[in-house]
């Protein structure tokens, strides 16, 4: 699955292990990417995300010097941030639906299981570039809307049912 955007993106890869970070890297590559960052460290990649202004970022669920939900958050709440709205794509080996809630809680956009395939990698892509959901700015949560839905809700109607 190709996007014809896929070519022209700037694409941060914050990944502890520089093996790992090589590999997803040639991953891209793959998918006509060929302006990519990498970072070992998340501050490295707050000050890459700061400087370049990549288009999207594939962060390593990885604890460091600071947490990677940290840093999601960061993008999203810091006032530094050039773009809060940037899609976040968490990567992770940790399978269990508590990471991807947490994960979904700090509001990333989309979250990859590793190991993932180049198809893998794209789809989630196309899902966080071309069917972003909407932005939302709430006291608890800054981030994607975290429901998957098409339709609109109107905050007026009362969607209880009566009994």
């Amino acid at each position: 699955m190709m996007s014809h955007k896929f070519k022209s993106l700037k694409i941060l890869v914050i990944e502890p292990s520089i093996a790992i970070g090589l590999m997803i890297a040639n991953l891209l590559g793959d998918l006509g990417i060929s302006h990519i960052l990498t970072e070992s460290e998340l501050q490295n990649g707050w000050e890459v995300f700061l400087s370049e202004k990549p288009d999207i970022i594939l962060v390593d669920w990885s604890a460091q010097e600071e947490n990677s939900l940290d840093f999601v958050k960061r993008v999203r709440q810091d006032p530094a941030s050039p773009n809060p709205k940037i899609p976040l794509l968490m990567m992770s080996g940790l399978k269990n639906k508590q990471s991807v809630m947490d994960a979904q809680d700090a509001g990333i956009s989309e979250f990859l299981i590793k190991p993932f395939t180049a198809q893998a990698l794209s789809e989630r892509l196309v899902d966080a570039l071309d069917n972003q959901r909407e932005f939302v700015i709430a006291p608890n949560y800054v981030g994607p809307d975290r429901r998957r839905r098409s339709e609109k809700i109107d905050p007026k109607q009362d969607r209880r049912k009566s009994v």
